[in-house]
């Protein structure tokens, strides 16, 4: 497995979350354009813009449901990449790293206190150059 591939869950997850965001603020417009509407109507189109918004939030809806399902997917083929690895230290590494998608400095925090961030990214690079099923793309 290639730094890329073990980097494509993050990316997905940055996504997704960016996406939630969007969403979110979708749903903030949505909720102050119906305060609007039960008022007296101020513009004629407020019903179109909720629409239209509805319609976007529909479509982003969807597209997290696939990110969701990618992500999955990816999950499975990393957990079992990673659980090939015979060292412990260097298993819980891509596993903080790459699934639950820590920083370097998180990710030697969790591991020991006596662990820094350079030590745990090397470690990591270290087992993808020496690793026999990976193609080396570090």
């Amino acid at each position: 497995m290639t730094r890329n591939e073990l980097n494509r869950l993050r990316s997905i997850k940055g996504e997704i979350t960016k996406n939630e965001r969007k969403l979110k603020v979708m749903r903030e417009k949505i909720n102050r354009l119906t305060q609007e509407l039960s008022d007296m109507p101020k513009s004629p189109n407020a019903s179109d813009n909720m629409g239209e918004i509805i319609a976007q939030m529909v479509d982003l809806e969807r597209l997290i449901a696939l990110e969701q399902e990618k992500a999955i997917i990816e999950e499975k083929r990393m957990m079992a990449f990673i659980s090939k690895i015979p060292d412990s230290r260097t298993r819980q590494i891509f596993d903080l790293r790459f699934l639950e998608c820590l920083s370097w400095a998180e990710v030697a925090a969790n591991v020991s206190p006596y662990e820094t961030a350079d030590s745990a990214k090397k470690a990591c690079y270290r087992y993808l150059k020496s690793c026999p099923e990976c193609p080396c793309q570090v």
